[in-house]
């Protein structure tokens, strides 16, 4: 009985010798033919998916329980950073509100006028600009409402995502 030579996980047909290439594929190996080796390493994204499907539908699939149950698990995994990005995405879009209303004066949006540091400690008669020193630096970012002239002072890293 003569065994039978490997096939392309991908397009079935037989692959020579010198034509076979492996792939890891969801923590295991599979055979595939140069050819489609190339079009595999090439293709991203939906098309990447598609072909993904093309190789789990596949009748020459070898450890096909292996192979369904780690693209499961990365596709829940998938599924989770998704809804993380979107989460994050609506907690940035609410804190933008948040800002806008913060950052309005007069019925109007405040001006930004950029980020200043300021210093801090005072000039004294013994110590003379020591207390500056030692004191350090306080960074702020500053806005202005064109109407009535009212400043308000932020932290930088609050305001840095407000898009006025």
């Amino acid at each position: 009985m003569a065994k039978e030579k490997p096939r392309c996980v991908l397009c079935g047909e037989e692959t020579r010798l010198f034509d076979r290439c492996s792939i890891h594929f969801y923590c295991t190996t599979q055979i595939i033919c140069s050819k489609c080796l190339d079009c595999y390493e090439k293709s991203e994204g939906p098309e990447r998916d598609a072909l993904d499907q093309r190789i789990l539908s596949s009748r020459v699939l070898e450890n096909r329980d292996v192979v369904r149950r780690n693209y499961e698990a990365d596709q829940e995994r998938k599924r989770a950073e998704e809804e993380a990005r979107l989460e994050q995405e609506r907690q940035l879009q609410e804190r933008r509100e948040r800002q806008k209303s913060f950052l309005r004066c007069c019925d109007r949006e405040m001006k930004p006028l950029g980020n200043f540091t300021f210093q801090l400690g005072e000039h004294t008669f013994f110590l003379g600009d020591l207390d500056n020193l030692l004191s350090g630096s306080l960074e702020l970012a500053l806005f202005r409402c064109e109407c009535c002239g009212q400043v308000k002072f932020f932290d930088p890293s609050f305001v840095k995502d407000a898009s006025l």
